[in-house]
């Protein structure tokens, strides 16, 4: 089945609708919380991959606390969806790394394209997350010079350089610059 989803709502007919949607996307709700108490002890229990976060909950409690205790004690990233999104909020939660913004009241289709991108990024697992990004350089210098009797002498330079990139190896393979035949493991 696809992504596990806790929903953190204070208003049940919301988050009735909330789980219908993703749902219907194909993905599974592990919980429905209206508090941070029962947020952070339904993600103790059944941890989800991602939550859907209101900003103001029951009993005074914060969307942002929540949010910002849900990733540090687990690592789960949330996408906002509440009627108290602003510039303030955006700012105190970018360290959380947020799943995205969505104002109530929403539309269907943006809870769903949010949740189908938030899967995209939670199935990327097998990233390291301390990775550097790989890059390459390249360089060139060419001097062309006339000299006489209809005579041009043409120099050049073509260098690059790769830097932290990814390695595969084959130790299969008799020569190092080989190919490697993938495999799919479905087949």
């Amino acid at each position: 089945m696809g992504l596990e989803v806790l929903i953190v709502e204070d208003q049940m007919l919301i988050a009735i609708h909330l789980q219908d949607l993703v749902e219907e996307a194909g993905h599974r709700v592990v919980a429905i919380a209206h508090d941070g108490v029962s947020a952070l002890a339904a993600a103790a229990s059944h941890p989800p991959k991602i939550a859907i976060m209101d900003i103001r909950l029951a009993h005074g409690a914060s969307g942002i606390d929540v949010a910002r205790q849900l990733y540090e004690e687990h690592r789960i990233r949330c996408l906002f969806v509440s009627a108290n999104i602003n510039e303030d909020v955006r700012r105190r939660v970018a360290d959380l790394r947020p799943l995205g913004f969505i104002g109530k009241p929403f539309l269907a289709a943006e809870v769903i394209s949010a949740v189908q991108a938030g899967a995209t990024l939670a199935s990327a697992t097998s990233i390291d997350p301390n990775m550097r990004d790989a890059y390459i350089q390249q360089w060139n210098f060419a001097i062309q010079k006339r000299l006489p009797w209809n005579i041009l002498v043409d120099a050049g330079y073509v260098g690059s350089k790769g830097t932290r990139l990814s390695i595969a190896f084959d130790p299969g393979a008799l020569a190092f610059n080989r190919p490697i035949e993938l495999v799919d493991p479905r087949t």
